[in-house]
């Protein structure tokens, strides 16, 4: 009768140990102040489509001459947007949906997140929008 309890303590303990825990991390940049949805739109779309061109993936070799593929799957990029007070602010993400097994996980973040904002800047006179 005693070894039921322990039973399920061991049972407890070993599904808990058998789980893996994730986490992830996310940098944002903001766009720029009072432009609509559209443009915001367009910005990012520039800014991801800046981010799978070759010269953004030779700098990410460059910077980064051991990271495998399995790690890049694990990069996400994202349109988000807040609303305050009527005010609507948009912003661009990066980030790693599993850190596990990514040393350099935020050396990279910190890369994306520079090379967004450059890509970014880049567009704002065509678009017509001031910094």
């Amino acid at each position: 009768m005693k070894l039921l309890p322990l039973l399920a303590i061991g049972v407890t303990a070993a599904l808990v140990s058998s789980c893996t825990f994730r986490s992830s991390h996310y940098k944002r940049f903001p766009l720029p102040k009072d432009i609509d949805q559209p443009t915001a739109e367009k910005i990012f779309s520039n800014v991801v489509q800046a981010m799978r061109s070759q010269p953004f993936v030779d700098e990410l070799k460059k910077r980064f001459p051991n990271i495998t593929q399995q790690q890049l799957l694990k990069t996400d990029i994202r349109f988000e947007w807040v609303e305050t007070s009527g005010n609507r602010m948009y912003r661009v993400a990066f980030g790693i949906k599993d850190l596990s097994g990514f040393p350099d996980a935020e050396a990279l973040i910190d890369f994306a997140i520079e090379y967004g904002k450059t890509e970014m800047e880049k567009l704002l006179p065509s678009a017509g929008i001031k910094k």
